[in-house]
């Protein structure tokens, strides 16, 4: 089962934006990027009934393309203006931490690792995609 990291702040429609964490083992020591073989996005969808796939992926974050991991566990990941396209125009959530309801929907990302021996990291971040045309 993955950790669900919830950005609070809804992000724009098709803005790209940084996300910046950390990646500690199971005793809270963090976990190095020497230390993975893998740490990728697996996945990229709309949090609804399908779960709808936005993006094409696995991406490598390991300190490749979008993504960086440093020797202290602090991962910095870039997400693109595509990431937060909206796929359904009819859609409305709410805000986090407000009753209010604007145009918009859930983006969900997957990320996964494999790293020491054998020992696998899953991640869920989520995001809130909202369209400023139409809220």
């Amino acid at each position: 089962m993955a950790v669900r990291f919830i950005l609070q702040n809804p992000v724009p429609e098709r803005v790209g934006w940084g996300y910046f964490g950390e990646i500690f083992d199971e005793e809270n020591a963090p976990v190095p990027a020497s230390a993975f073989s893998v740490l990728q996005v697996s996945k990229i969808y709309v949090e609804d009934a399908a779960l709808t796939e936005i993006v094409a992926v696995p991406a490598s974050i390991l300190n490749a393309g979008r993504g960086t991991l440093d020797a202290a566990g602090n991962l910095t990941i870039i997400w693109l203006p595509g990431d937060s396209v909206i796929v359904n125009a009819t859609s409305e959530i709410s805000i986090t931490g407000t009753r209010r309801r604007v145009k918009g929907e859930r983006h969900v990302a997957l990320l996964e690792g494999l790293y020491a021996t054998g020992r696998e990291f899953a991640r869920e971040i989520a995001w809130d995609v909202v369209n400023l045309a139409k809220r």
